[in-house]
């Protein structure tokens, strides 16, 4: 499952599952964990660009 997907999943349960007013646990249980697939989807996005760094940074040296 990619992450994308998780806060896809989790933004829909938030929107379905009634009043935040009444559910507040659960509103914030839902908002949360989307949340959190919020930020793993950028930390991942953060580590691949440092990879792709690190990889042109290793070919430049090795050209020398």
């Amino acid at each position: 499952m990619s992450f994308s997907i998780a806060i896809k999943q989790f933004g829909e349960n938030l929107r379905l599952f009634g009043d935040a007013l009444k559910e507040p646990e659960k509103h914030n249980l839902y908002a949360g964990l989307q949340n959190l697939a919020n930020g793993l989807e950028d930390l991942e996005n953060k580590v691949n660009q440092l990879e792709y760094d690190v990889n042109r940074i290793k070919q430049t040296l090795d050209r020398k």
